[in-house]
């Protein structure tokens, strides 16, 4: 009798911890164990308290970056976001022939506020999973690109190109011109146009001509005056003199930074001599 009241306290104790039998308290029910899906359910979800990329994450301006390419060098993609729900797209496939492609158009969010949809994007991936300053492309089903080449599609946000002064010639979108390089004047064919560049106002990029090529790439800017230029891809044709070419190349993989004079840009190096001065919208 004694130990069935022992038995009796303790299943009183126990229940009210852990409950006794298939005993419960009334409106409680029993949590069913949570499946592998449950438990690895992905991370970018929409949080409970609301906060999304969208809502939370200052994801409004110009993204860069080189994916892999099948058949090329990479693929220089620039995407740019903009709060009226816009974007630009452009893609240069890194050392074949021909222009960049560019696309432009509207956006949207997916349910879960961390991807936007980019409408008009045709035969290619349209879904860019929006981080902290970066996108990552998406493959075709919009899923996260796994394994070793994962880091290799994810698009860095640009800093803000530095306002000009007030009064001077802005250095992007002016057509820059070719006046002196290492010091020494460039005198053009009367028949030929002089070598040029263009800092493009959307996407970091920029574009010119040599002398002899054209050419594409990317450039970078910080407050106050630095600049950079990076991942050039030029055409293949050869002409007699080549030697301006060789040296512009080299004079912007040197660049680091910049001043506007009087309407005329200068390219330095740890701000010693100008390696290179421009003139805007001159060509003669």
């Amino acid at each position: 009798m004694r130990n069935a009241s022992r038995v009796g306290v303790l299943c009183v104790v126990a229940g009210a911890l852990l409950g006794c039998g298939d005993q419960k308290p009334p409106g409680q029910q029993l949590t069913q164990p949570q499946t592998t899906e449950q438990v690895a359910a992905p991370r970018e979800a929409a949080r409970s308290d609301g906060h999304t990329a969208a809502n939370s994450l200052d994801w409004s301006g110009t993204y860069q970056g080189i994916v892999p390419c099948a058949d090329c060098e990479g693929i220089l993609t620039v995407v740019t976001l903009r709060k009226d729900m816009t974007y630009a797209f452009s893609a240069a496939y890194l050392g074949k022939p021909g222009k960049p492609i560019e696309i432009a158009g509207t956006f949207s969010w997916n349910d879960a506020g961390n991807t936007v949809i980019l409408a008009g994007l045709e035969n290619r991936p349209n879904k860019y999973f929006v981080g902290e300053r970066h996108l990552l492309q998406l493959d075709m089903k919009g899923n996260k690109i796994e394994g070793a080449s994962a880091s290799l599609y994810r698009l860095q946000q640009q800093d803000p190109v530095p306002s000009p002064a007030v009064g001077a010639t802005p250095l992007v979108g002016t057509t820059w011109y070719l006046k002196a390089i290492h010091g020494r004047e460039i005198t053009a064919d009367p028949d030929r146009k002089k070598p040029y560049i263009i800092l493009q106002p959307d996407g970091n990029r920029v574009n010119g001509f040599t002398g002899c090529n054209t050419f594409l790439g990317s450039y970078e800017t910080r407050p106050p005056d630095r600049l950079s230029f990076s991942t050039m891809a030029a055409t293949q044709k050869i002409c007699p003199d080549m030697e301006v070419e060789t040296t512009l190349f080299e004079v912007l993989g040197e660049t680091d930074s910049f001043a506007i004079r009087d309407g005329a840009l200068l390219l330095h190096k740890a701000r010693m001599a100008p390696l290179a001065v421009f003139e805007a919208g001159l060509n003669r």
